[in-house]
């Protein structure tokens, strides 16, 4: 029988061979183990975008939100992949909350700016001033919106301005038709402290302007809605639900006769010790007594409250001093609890304010945790099959607002059914010609300008490709050999869509300055005053819809503009948009 020697001892050979079996099973499984750890990639939540997504449990469509800090609204599909981005070409003001229709123009509210309306790509449609802010409606003859404006009332035989809010009536003309008071409206709700610490406060203000979220400011109304049939003991066509998170309240309004159809229970009182003017607190919002027992659910400052079409009321129940939030469907005439989602030991939320809730027609619901920068999408049962994260990390700040940050996202179902803007794939896909190039089609849309402030072009026309020389083939201008007057510019921009992620590698030139951006990113900046240069780039792109931007500009004298791409991995440059990888549509 076979031995070996360790340690001066014997040890008989099949005590060796299994130690070596034993051995070469630990290897394997170490091995598995690393295959599986960098491979396969366990499904737990990731830092942002979507980590949890049950396709089969879910309520198909796209997904839309706009982000505050940057003023930019993204249309996204399931899997977290950006189709389409809109952005505010004016440099002031923060987005509230923005809407897409079906032939991709988005309505936004520019806070306490303006209700404005972009077409697909970015451009101002119109735009109305006012001091907007959170939310509009539409209905069969236009829009209704909330706004803000300061007026006076009496206190104690004195006059003292406060922040009144409005219920804005928009024809579709665009035109103010009508402008409800809610102060008047409500003014039997408002409790006489409410008032008193509004005085109060404005005789310390300094300047005349009154902040929203100040003692001032006696509804801050964050939520409407047109009601669009009658409901017995509730509500009549055309009434409009609000809800005031100063009040703790919602109701449901009149508009024709300026009366309270309906409230919720009024439970709450005010704080005492309210804070100087200039301190930035939100103690004093509201209060709720100590041991008092409501008659169903205990509301804190909701937010989107919407009436489904069943009876009852979906709301984002903020849950401001109670430190964690939820969802609620309640019966609003009996205002017991039909429905209820907080997330539970494993997955609680907390987002004190902002925050949305949208019931999708699967009976699913979509819920945006605004301050924790998440929107989850959960069954009736509580499981969530779907949760998604804007990609900011929480130290990435813009205009002292972290990034990330938004209002809520809304499903826009049946995808390729409701928006026409969003062709199907196979409709975009251009079929190969027998050559080996592909079929040219005039897919830039370019505009030309008299001056840089780029406010109105002074032609528009589309063309096969940007390869300009001024001077030899100007694209604007009568014939060839006529100059451009001196301090001109143009804008080219092109709608594609990408079967699939990949990379492009860009060629700008230019004499003077030009600048090319995808989705509002620069990928290639050769701005200044200069002689014809070549500057290189590379963009990527995930599987679907983009905007592709040329900025130029020109001080006089001949100029020049290019622009090439290629496919990265093969090929060479083009000025051909169509033997890129992409598709114009």
């Amino acid at each position: 029988m076979a031995r070996c020697l360790r340690k001066n001892k014997l040890i008989p050979s099949t005590v060796m061979n299994t130690k070596r079996k034993l051995g070469l099973v630990f290897t394997f499984s170490i091995a598995l183990l690393a295959f599986v750890a960098l491979y396969l990639k366990p499904s737990v939540p990731s830092k942002w975008g979507v980590s949890v997504y049950k396709k089969d449990l879910s309520y198909q469509g796209l997904n839309l939100y706009n982000l505050r800090a940057e003023k930019k609204a993204f249309l996204i599909d399931m899997y977290g992949r950006p189709l389409h981005v809109w952005h505010d070409p004016r440099k002031k003001g923060k987005w509230h909350y923005s809407y897409a229709d079906q032939k991709r123009n988005l309505y936004v509210i520019v806070k306490d700016r303006s209700l404005t309306k972009l077409d697909k790509h970015s451009k101002i449609v119109w735009s109305i001033k006012g001091r907007f802010h959170h939310d509009f409606d539409f209905y069969e003859g236009g829009m209704v919106a909330l706004a803000r404006q300061i007026r006076k009332i009496n206190y104690n035989g004195k006059e003292i301005p406060i922040l009144d809010d409005f219920i804005y009536v928009i024809d579709k003309k665009q035109r103010i038709t009508s402008k409800i008071s809610l102060y008047e409206t409500l003014q039997s709700l408002i409790p006489k402290e409410r008032i008193m610490h509004a005085y109060l406060y404005t005789q310390k203000r300094i300047n005349s302007d009154l902040p929203p979220n100040s003692p001032a400011d006696l509804l801050h109304t964050n939520s409407i809605q047109y009601l669009k049939a009658d409901i017995k003991d509730l509500c009549k066509k055309g009434d409009i639900l609000i809800a005031s998170f100063a009040l703790n309240l919602i109701a449901i309004i009149d508009p024709i006769h300026n009366k309270i159809r309906w409230h919720s229970p009024l439970r709450l009182i005010y704080r005492s010790n309210w804070p100087e003017p200039d301190i930035k607190s939100r103690n004093w919002v509201l209060h709720f007594q100590n041991g008092w027992k409501w008659k169903g659910p205990q509301i804190e400052a909701p937010h989107t409250v919407k009436l489904l079409p069943k009876g009852t009321l979906l709301l984002f129940d903020n849950g401001y001093f109670r430190g964690y939030s939820r969802v609620l469907e309640i019966d609003p005439i009996s205002w017991k609890e039909i429905w209820q989602y907080d997330g539970g030991a494993l997955n609680p939320f907390f987002s004190f304010i902002r925050g949305g809730a949208e019931r999708l027609p699967n009976g699913n619901t979509l819920i945006t945790n605004s301050m924790q920068k998440e929107v989850i999408e959960v069954t009736h049962e509580g499981e969530i099959v779907w949760r998604y994260k804007p990609p900011y990390k929480d130290t990435e700040y813009d205009a002292g607002e972290k990034k990330g940050i938004m209002y809520r996202m809304v499903r826009i179902p049946d995808t390729r059914k409701n928006l026409s803007f969003l062709k199907k794939i196979k409709d975009l896909l251009i079929p190969q010609s027998k050559s080996r190039e592909k079929p040219r089609q005039k897919v830039w849309k370019g505009e030309f300008f008299l001056d840089t402030n780029k406010d109105k072009p002074e032609k528009i026309g589309r063309f096969y490709k940007i390869d300009f020389n001024w001077s030899a083939y100007p694209p604007f201008l009568p014939s060839a050999g006529q100059y451009a007057p001196p301090g001109y510019s143009a804008v080219f921009t092109a709608d594609i869509f990408s079967p699939k992620d990949l990379v492009i590698s860009f060629r700008l030139g230019s004499d003077d300055g030009s600048r090319l951006t995808v989705d509002d990113t620069v990928i290639i900046d050769n701005w200044g005053e200069h002689s014809f240069i070549w500057k290189e780039g590379k963009a990527f792109f995930h599987k679907g819809y983009h905007t592709i931007k040329v900025e130029y500009f020109e001080r006089g004298g001949k100029a020049k503009l290019a622009l090439m791409g290629k496919k990265e991995g093969g090929g060479s440059f083009t000025p051909y948009l169509q033997n890129w990888g992409i598709r114009s549509f």
